[in-house]
C-alpha cells in the first residue's frame, strides 16, 4: 500500500463523483420545480439509510477484513462464499419489501428506493471489502461508473430529463455499477457457484462465521445509521416539520456543502488501511493538517455564494444556511477521517453506537427546547447542528486516545469556525466577508505554525 498513490487513484475517482455533485448542485434544481426538486432529495435522503436492510452483515465483513492487505486462499474462499450469501440474502429482503410494497399500496418514491436496495447495498459490500484490504485501485474502478452514467445522460439529455428520468438513472446507473463491480472482481470465482450444491457447500464452509458478522455490523449498523442521522437532523427536522418549500432551501444547502464532504469521503475511504500502523507523532500531523485543509476548506463557500447569485437566484434564500452548514467542514473532516475510523480499527462499537446517540439526542433535545420557546427558521436548525458537530469534535470518547492530537489543533479550530460564523452573519457585502474571512483563516493558521515550532 501506498498512500500518495492510493490519494491520488481516490481522488481522481472523487473528481468525477465532485463533477456529478455539481451537476447535482446546480443542473438539476434549473431542471425540476421545488416540489420535484424536494420529491428528487427526498428519494436520496431515503436511499442514505438502506444500509439498514444489511443488518450489519457490511460492516461486519469491513471489520473483519480489515488491515489484512494480501488475501491468502483460506480467506479468497471466505469472501467469496460471503459475498453470494450475501447477494442471496439481499434478493430475498428486496422480495420481502416489494411485496409488503404493493400489499400496502406505498407510493413511487417508497417502492424505487426498495428497488434499489441490492445495487445500493452490494456496492456498498465491494466497496467496503476493497476499502478494507487497501485495494484502492479496484475500489476506484467501481466508485467512478455511477457518476460517469450520470454526468452523460445529463449533458446530452438535459432538455429531456424529468424527476421520473432522474429517479430512475439513479437505480440504472447503480445497477450498471454493480455488473461492472462483480465482473472485473478477482477474488469471485463463478465456477464454485455453477450448481445449486456447490452454492450450498459454499454457505455451509462459512456458516458458524456468519453470524458474528452479523453481531459485529449490526452495533456498527446502527451506529452508522445515528451518525448519518445526527448530520442530516436538520434535513429531517424541515422534512418533518417544515414546507416543501424549506426542505428544498435546506437539500439544496446541504448539496452544496456534500460538494467539498466528497473530499472529505476520499480521506476516510483512504486512511482505513493506514490508521492500523500510524504513530502518534504522525497522528500528530495527520490532525493539524486536516485542521488546517478543513479551515481553508469554509472559504469555498464564497465560489458557492457567487454562482448561486448569478445562475440560481431562486435559491439565494438559502445561502445563509448553506454558510452555515460549511463552517461544519472542519469538524466533520475530523469526526469521518479520523474518529469513524479509529472507532472500527479499535473495535468500539457500543463506544461509537453510544456516542452517536448521545449526540444526536442531544441535538434534538437543544432543538425541541428552542423550538417550544421560539419559531425555529431553518438557520437555527443549522446553528443547532453546528454546536452539536463541535462538542463531538472538541470533546471525543478517551478511549479514541486522540485527546492530545485534539488538545493541539482545538484553538485555531474553534477561532477559525467562530471567527468564519461571526462574519458570515454581518451585514457586510460578500467581497468585504471574503478578505476578512481569509485573512483570519491565513493568520491563525501561520500563528499556529510559528507557535507550534
Amino acid at each position: 500500500m501506498n498512500l500518495k498513490k492510493d490519494l491520488v487513484r481516490v481522488g481522481t475517482a472523487n473528481s468525477l463523483i465532485l463533477i456529478s455533485g455539481v451537476i447535482n448542485a446546480f443542473v438539476v434544481p434549473k431542471i425540476l420545480n421545488i416540489n420535484d426538486y424536494a420529491n428528487y432529495k427526498t428519494y436520496l435522503l431515503y436511499i442514505s439509510y438502506l444500509g439498514l436492510f444489511h443488518f450489519g452483515f457490511v460492516d461486519g465483513i469491513h471489520v473483519y477484513f480489515g488491515g489484512r492487505g494480501k488475501l491468502s486462499t483460506d480467506k479468497i474462499e471466505e469472501y467469496r462464499s460471503f459475498f453470494f450469501f450475501f447477494l442471496s440474502f439481499q434478493i430475498l429482503v428486496l422480495s420481502i419489501l416489494f411485496s409488503t410494497s404493493i400489499f400496502i399500496e406505498s407510493d413511487k418514491i417508497i417502492r424505487l428506493t426498495i428497488l434499489s436496495i441490492i445495487p445500493v447495498n452490494v456496492n456498498s459490500f465491494l466497496q467496503f471489502f476493497y476499502q478494507s484490504i487497501g485495494d484502492f485501485r479496484r475500489y476506484s474502478k467501481v466508485l467512478i461508473i455511477t457518476p460517469i452514467i450520470f454526468i452523460i445522460t445529463v449533458v446530452f439529455f438535459y432538455n429531456n430529463l424529468s424527476l421520473n428520468a432522474l429517479l430512475l438513472l439513479y437505480i440504472v446507473s447503480s445497477g450498471a455499477t454493480l455488473f461492472y463491480g462483480i465482473a472485473q472482481d478477482p477474488y469471485l470465482n463463478y465456477k464454485s457457484v455453477s450448481s445449486v450444491s456447490r452454492i450450498i457447500n459454499s454457505f455451509l464452509s462459512i456458516k458458524h462465521k456468519i453470524l458474528p458478522r452479523f453481531k459485529t455490523g449490526f452495533i456498527f449498523l446502527l451506529g452508522n445509521l445515528i451518525f448519518i442521522l445526527f448530520f442530516d437532523l436538520g434535513r429531517v427536522y424541515t422534512k418533518l416539520f417544515k414546507s416543501a418549500g424549506e426542505f428544498a432551501y435546506y437539500s439544496f444547502a446541504v448539496t452544496l456543502m456534500t460538494l467539498f464532504v466528497v473530499i472529505v469521503n476520499s480521506l476516510n475511504k483512504t486512511l482505513y488501511p493506514y490508521l492500523f500502523k500510524i504513530t502518534k507523532s504522525q497522528l500528530d500531523i495527520l490532525f493539524k493538517y486536516l485542521t488546517y485543509f478543513g479551515c481553508l476548506g469554509m472559504l469555498s463557500f464564497y465560489l458557492i455564494d457567487y454562482i448561486v447569485n448569478q445562475y440560481l437566484t431562486e435559491y439565494i434564500p438559502s445561502l445563509g444556511l448553506t454558510g452555515i452548514l460549511f463552517s461544519t467542514i472542519p469538524g466533520a473532516i475530523l469526526i469521518k477521517s479520523v474518529y469513524h475510523n479509529k472507532y472500527r480499527i479499535e473495535q468500539l462499537e457500543k463506544e461509537f453506537l453510544i456516542d452517536s446517540i448521545k449526540f444526536l439526542i442531544m441535538a434534538g433535545i437543544i432543538t425541541l427546547i428552542f423550538s417550544y420557546f421560539f419559531l425555529l427558521e431553518i438557520i437555527d436548525i443549522g446553528l443547532i447542528c453546528t454546536a452539536v458537530i463541535y462538542m463531538w469534535t472538541l470533546f471525543p470518547n478517551k478511549k479514541l486516545k486522540v485527546k492530545t492530537e485534539i488538545s493541539s489543533v482545538k484553538w485555531v479550530l474553534f477561532l477559525n469556525v467562530l471567527g468564519f460564523l461571526v462574519v458570515h452573519l454581518s451585514p457586510l457585502n460578500t467581497g468585504a466577508k471574503l478578505l476578512l474571512s481569509t485573512t483570519i483563516v491565513l493568520t491563525l493558521i501561520l500563528l499556529k505554525e510559528k507557535f507550534h515550532k
